[in-house]
């Protein structure tokens, strides 16, 4: 497997091993984190790839909107399932950013990550 591939795969599953899991268990043991997201790989595998592909597979050039607004909705949803709140964020002229939001009750840690879904076009000349 591709490693770009290998590090998406195992993003989706720390994102479900957080819904699984919850933060109190993952944050006990490094060990146990590592276990849990290979097992929910190994039991999701099939499911990943096909959201992986059916992501992939929207256009996402930054100046297309219409495809961009598909991107975010698209993520959106793709968190919803995953039991994670999630909203667009709007402001004029840009794309929406995609916001998730999974409480804990009792977390003491707040994990954020950030990540871009627009495309830049590519000059094959170069």
């Amino acid at each position: 497997m591709l490693p770009s591939l290998r590090r998406s795969l195992a993003m989706l599953a720390v994102i479900g091993l957080w819904w699984g899991l919850g933060p109190a268990a993952a944050a006990q043991d490094a060990s146990l984190v590592r276990g849990a997201v290979s097992a929910y790989t190994r039991a999701n595998d099939t499911r990943i790839l096909k959201d992986l592909a059916e992501f992939l597979a929207l256009p996402n050039l930054a100046s297309d909107s219409v495809n961009i607004r598909r991107n975010a909705r698209h993520l959106a949803q793709l968190l919803e399932q995953r039991g994670i709140r999630a909203q667009l964020l709007e402001a004029p002229g840009s794309p929406p950013a995609v916001f998730g939001e999974l409480k804990t009750p009792g977390a003491t840690r707040t994990v954020v990550f950030y990540a871009h879904y627009d495309g830049q076009p590519v000059d094959t000349a170069q």
